[in-house]
């Protein structure tokens, strides 16, 4: 199961709010991805760790129910 998940700032915001979110740096290899949560474009860098039910828009999620992964 896949536990750690792109999440978009907004959606950070709404699961943590108050806190601020610990970027993966650009020059580290961070780089634009689909936010789990909502489905839109997220800067990249920030990852947070949820039950795979809840990343209704996770792409590893959906390769694993399809038995694309292990």
């Amino acid at each position: 199961m896949i536990w750690t998940h792109a999440i978009c700032r907004k959606c950070y915001e709404k699961h943590e709010p108050g806190r601020a979110p610990v970027r993966v740096p650009p020059e580290a290899g961070a780089a634009p991805e689909t936010c789990c949560f909502c489905g839109s474009d997220s800067e990249g860098g920030i990852y947070y760790r949820a039950h795979p039910d809840l990343a209704r828009f996770c792409p590893e999620v959906a390769a694993e129910a399809r038995g694309k992964l292990a």
